[in-house]
């Protein structure tokens, strides 16, 4: 553990990259023959929870090259890296790049690629290994956004934070409200539509949906869309007997406390999917262990009737912003594909 900047210990990573591995393969299976699970978890949280130093690094460069822009930083959920390592065979939990991430969301696609040149001209000791364009070419989905991820290099040459990954991803509002949208409407449904699950004709609907947004913006519609607007507005039409719109209005969540009470910090929010609840707990930045201690027992609570990320913005309107979907809130979604689709 490293204390010091900002008031935070810090959490540095404490096991092998094999024993890392091992708590992977063990979660991804459900396989606890080799390691029991209490401690799998403990690994993957420590070594979760690792990244957040390199993040904050991370956010702060992000506030700066994008000071107008809404900028949040979060670890990935126990969920999300399961279903990750399900997904890709030879994915192994010490070499997954998006533990730690930070998310910009500007205005337009020329305020995106201004943030993009800013990190590819900046003199930066980090490392860019990879970059993936998802708006020159859409994820098969629909999603689109630009990913960069850095290996993070202190100014300290034997930092055990050394060589952790972090990913920058970087949307316009419009690909934010997509993105959101449909982790939202996984909710009523009970799949993993994010992950290319459930409904193959709900999945369907959102892409075209998505190619539609594209067009608004002047991007790629992707090659698995219909070559012209008509075409797919065409198509869309086709599926009048699922109602995305009105299931999305009648999703409705309850805000169970206090949201004043989030200024700055982390903050964790969990969705009860029974209750149709989110309960808001906020922790100040000195507070980061109790806080990730809490990620955790939540993220095993009730694994299937909750969904819990912890986050960091500032304030509890950016926070509605950056995480619609925990709030249920579709409204700016629903008004963009009215729009489309000729509705209003």
């Amino acid at each position: 553990m490293a204390t010091g900047w900002l008031g935070v210990d810090w959490k540095t990573p404490e096991y092998s990259k094999s024993k890392i591995n091992l708590a992977g393969d063990a979660i991804k299976n459900s396989d606890f023959s080799k390691m029991d699970e209490k401690t799998a978890l403990s690994i993957l949280s420590n070594w979760r929870s690792a990244h957040a130093y390199p993040m904050q690094i991370f956010y702060g460069t992000a506030k700066r090259y994008a000071r107008n822009s809404l900028v949040a930083q979060r670890l990935k959920r126990l969920d999300s890296i399961t279903a990750k390592l399900q997904r890709y065979p030879t994915m192994r939990l010490s070499r997954m790049q998006d533990l730690g991430g930070c998310r910009i969301i500007v205005d337009s696609i020329q305020d995106l690629e201004k943030v993009r040149l800013k990190y590819k001209n900046s003199r930066m000791r980090h490392t860019l290994i990879r970059e993936d364009d998802y708006i020159a070419n859409p994820k098969p989905d629909g999603y689109r956004g630009v990913h960069m991820v850095y290996s993070f290099r202190s100014r300290m040459p034997d930092s055990p934070y050394n060589e952790l990954s972090i990913e920058v991803q970087i949307r316009t509002s419009v690909q934010h409200l997509w993105a959101t949208a449909i982790e939202t409407l996984s909710l009523p449904l009970k799949s993993n539509l994010k992950a290319g699950l459930g409904d193959k004709r709900v999945l369907r609907y959102m892409e075209l949906i998505a190619a539609l947004m594209a067009e608004k913006e002047g991007t790629p519609i992707g090659v698995h869309a219909p070559g012209s607007i008509e075409a797919i507005r065409s198509e869309l039409r086709t599926f009048s007997d699922i109602d995305i719109i009105s299931i999305l209005q009648a999703y409705r969540v309850t805000v169970k406390n206090i949201e004043q009470r989030y200024k700055s910090g982390y903050c964790l929010l969990i969705i009860d999917l029974e209750e149709r609840s989110v309960l808001i707990h906020p922790y100040k930045q000195s507070e980061f262990e109790e806080a990730t201690g809490a990620y955790l027992y939540w993220e095993q609570v009730k694994r299937e009737t909750t969904n819990a990320v912890l986050v960091s913005v500032s304030g509890v309107i950016k926070l509605r912003k950056a995480y619609p979907n925990y709030f249920a809130d579709v409204s700016d979604f629903i008004d963009v594909c009215s729009e489309l689709l000729g509705q209003r």
